[in-house]
């Protein structure tokens, strides 16, 4: 039996990365468009500002999240109850 509040994590995890996605691929775009033959250079950038995030997030994990002031995300997903 799958526990309710994994339930609820895994449907949010989902919903995110699909909504964030589209938002990664324009930023790729803008990069290929702007840097022509630099564009590596941007990925790798992009990539080390990604890697910075994530390591900064799991540094932060005693504090509340960033992205916990998203409140009215999460209210109109009617997830309040993951905390």
């Amino acid at each position: 039996m799958v526990n309710k509040k994994s339930l609820k994590y895994g449907i949010f995890s989902f919903l995110l990365v699909l909504l964030l996605m589209p938002i990664g691929h324009a930023i790729m775009i803008l990069n290929e468009k702007f840097l022509h033959d630099d564009k590596y250079y941007g990925a790798v950038a992009m990539g080390i500002v990604g890697v910075i995030l994530v390591f900064w997030c799991i540094k932060q994990n005693k504090k509340k999240h960033p992205c916990y002031h998203l409140r009215f995300f999460r209210r109109g997903l009617n997830l309040d109850g993951l905390d």
